[in-house]
């Protein structure tokens, strides 16, 4: 049996790891964007920060609920055997008495009497059926399952950082480079790329800004940044993608600069928020468009072409 000397094993796991390093550094964005400064930061809400904390102590309530429902939900219900058994009593003992013929006065009194006695002894607990606890059950889990998928699914897309920066140029290769490696006389320009952080994607996740579309949200104060479809040859959709990230730009820091949600000043500052964003989105400064930096950037409520429509 042969086997490697400890020494050679050792060198073995260091050279691995050293390219292991040094694959991950090739393709860690991070270490690309790391001086790149942020041009959109958001506070998300509570609810957002503090989902995990809100998803464990629903499930407890939900369990709690689960646990009361299924053991413990009884309604009030007449024992009749009990009811059976003491009426037979009371008839036994009516036809051995003295006065076979009481007065109705007498008769009432004795009803009332007999009820009176009997109230507790005829009445009991009894668990519903099991459909009914089921039912109940199952709709406090569909519930807590429901309220988790949203809080999670906010955790992925509301957007807290967001990043544009450039990917390194790749250096033309010429056909007898192989051969006869030299100095590279050009380069193609790196992709625009862009890095989206969210509560659960605290590292960013880095996508070709080519593949996405922004566009208006429910109101004013909200944008969203959309995947496009994959398309074939024929230009027919051949993948659909629903990636989606929510922009909120209330309270936001663009550029540096705090845009906060004053009632004087909310949509003035909101709308300037929502330019500054475009502009970095399309690569132009705020006053390249031709109209000294008062032209208001528009989107399109649905996208046929291009990252940023303008009107």
């Amino acid at each position: 049996m042969f086997v490697l000397p400890r020494r050679a094993i050792h060198l073995r796991i260091q050279d691995a790891l050293a390219r292991f390093t040094r694959t991950s550094k090739r393709f860690n964005s991070t270490v690309v964007v790391a001086d790149v400064a942020p041009t959109f930061i958001q506070q998300p809400p509570a609810w957002v920060r503090f989902a995990w904390p809100i998803i464990i102590a629903n499930a407890l309530l939900m369990g709690s609920a689960v646990e009361i429902t299924w053991t413990h939900w009884a309604t009030l219900v007449k024992d009749l055997e009990a009811v059976a058994e003491k009426n037979k009593k009371i008839a036994a003992s009516t036809s051995g008495a003295a006065n076979p013929s009481p007065s109705p006065d007498a008769k009432y009194q004795d009803a009332n009497a007999v009820t009176a006695s009997t109230k507790d002894e005829a009445l009991r607990w009894e668990r519903r059926p099991t459909w009914q606890r089921a039912a109940f059950c199952g709709i406090y889990v569909m519930g807590w399952a429901i309220s988790t998928a949203w809080l999670l699914k906010y955790r992925q897309t509301y957007v807290t950082k967001i990043k544009f920066f450039r990917a390194p140029r790749i250096p033309s290769v010429s056909a007898n480079s192989a051969s006869a490696p030299g100095p590279t006389t050009a380069s193609k320009p790196g992709k625009r790329m862009i890095q989206i952080y969210t509560p659960s994607a605290h590292s960013g996740l880095t996508l070709p800004l080519s593949e996405l579309t922004i566009q208006d949200g429910r109101n004013e104060t909200e944008l969203v940044i959309r995947a496009r479809d994959i398309l074939d040859e024929a230009g027919k959709v051949k993948k659909r993608r629903r990636e989606y990230w929510f922009v909120s730009l209330t309270d936001a820091l663009v550029d540096g600069a705090r845009y906060a949600s004053v009632e004087s000043a909310r949509y003035a500052s909101v709308e300037s928020a929502r330019d500054r964003v475009l502009f970095a989105w399309d690569g132009v400064g705020p006053g390249s468009n031709g109209t000294g930096g008062t032209g208001k950037v528009k989107t399109t409520g649905r996208w046929k072409s291009g990252p940023v429509v303008r009107d």
